[in-house]
Parts: structure tokens; C-alpha cells; sequence
């Protein structure tokens, strides 16, 4: 076990050691484009734009488009756009960061409860704290994962002419789960 061990710390540091020392030029890298990888099976396709200023700060504008159905079968139709600000922990693009995130959007829907459809439309605002972390590779591809929790403004409201049983109930998780700012996308920076 001693020797798995070892060779396993062995194979960290040289792996550490490499990203070390190609930092140089992955440090200039001063703009990001990524897509989330996972939208066509969500419905749910964005794409993320940074900018990287003096080193340390980077603002991001993401775009969001929902449609088609999710993986519940309930149908989606929606867009939005995020707009952030990213301090960059190691004063370089491929870095942890914090920020703030400001998110807008808008989905028109419907959503299968007891065998029946109910439409509901809502508006969403959100501000709020954010984390993450982006990869980059010396071939400039790309990876980050974030996540935060913003603040609602949020206006619900069932279009259909009747509402299901638990009402309320679905109001708030929908509330509560707009306003989660989280995702992966892959991409390039250059």
C-alpha cells in the first residue's frame, strides 16, 4: 500500500510540476469562449464570453436559450442572459475566482403533474455571490465549473386556467432553483 502511495505522489508532482512550468504562456490567455456541453440533452444551451482585465479581473456575459423538453418530459421555451464579474484567485485566466453574478431571464412552460398539464410563465432576477474554477490546456482548450446563489426577484404566475394541487409548493422550488447560478462548460481561451 506504502508503494502505491508513493508512486501515486510521484505521478502528482510531475504532473504539478509540468503545469508549472507551461504557466508562462497559458497566463496570457485574455479571453474565453465556452459552451455547456450537457444542453442538448437539457434543452437548456448557453454560451459564455470572458474577458480577462489586468490579470485579476474578468467580466463574463452568458447567453441562455431554453427549448424543446427537459428531462421530465415538461416542455421549455425561454431565454436569459447572465452578466458577472470574476476576480481570478492566481491573477491569471486559468485560476479559482469569486465574483458576483447579475442573472435575467424569462421561460414560458408547462409541467406534467397528476397526469395533467399546467402552463406557467415567470420572470427572474437574480443577484448573488459566485465560485469556480477554469482549466486550460496548452492547446488552449478549456474547462470551468461555477457555482453561486443570487438573491430572487421573481414573478410567477400559472397561465393555465386551472392550477395544480400543490401550487405553492411548485412555485417555490421553481423559485429556489432559478436562482442557483451553477454549470460546466468546455471552450477555448486565447
Amino acid at each position: 500500500m506504502r508503494k502505491i502511495m508513493i508512486v501515486i505522489l510521484l505521478a502528482v508532482g510531475i504532473v504539478q510540476a509540468e503545469e508549472k512550468s507551461e504557466a508562462p504562456e497559458i497566463s496570457r490567455k485574455m479571453h474565453t469562449l465556452q459552451v455547456n456541453p450537457l444542453g442538448p440533452l437539457l434543452g437548456s444551451y448557453a454560451i459564455d464570453y470572458e474577458l480577462l482585465l489586468g490579470q485579476k479581473h474578468g467580466v463574463s456575459l452568458d447567453l441562455l436559450y431554453a427549448t424543446g423538453k427537459d428531462l421530465g418530459g415538461n416542455k421549455l421555451d425561454g431565454h436569459g442572459f447572465t452578466l458577472s464579474y470574476r476576480r481570478h484567485l492566481q491573477g491569471r485566466m486559468e485560476s479559482n475566482f469569486v465574483g458576483l453574478f447579475f442573472r435575467r431571464s424569462e421561460l414560458d412552460g408547462d409541467l406534467k403533474v397528476d397526469d395533467e398539464r399546467f402552463s406557467y410563465h415567470y420572470r427572474s432576477l437574480a443577484i448573488g455571490p459566485l465560485y469556480g474554477e477554469r482549466h486550460i490546456w496548452k492547446n488552449g482548450m478549456c474547462w470551468t465549473w461555477k457555482i453561486g446563489y443570487g438573491y430572487p426577484i421573481f414573478d410567477f404566475e400559472w397561465t393555465s386556467d386551472r392550477r395544480p394541487k400543490h401550487h405553492g409548493l411548485i412555485r417555490g422550488i421553481m423559485k429556489w432553483t432559478t436562482n442557483i447560478e451553477a454549470g460546466a462548460s468546455i471552450g477555448f481561451a486565447f
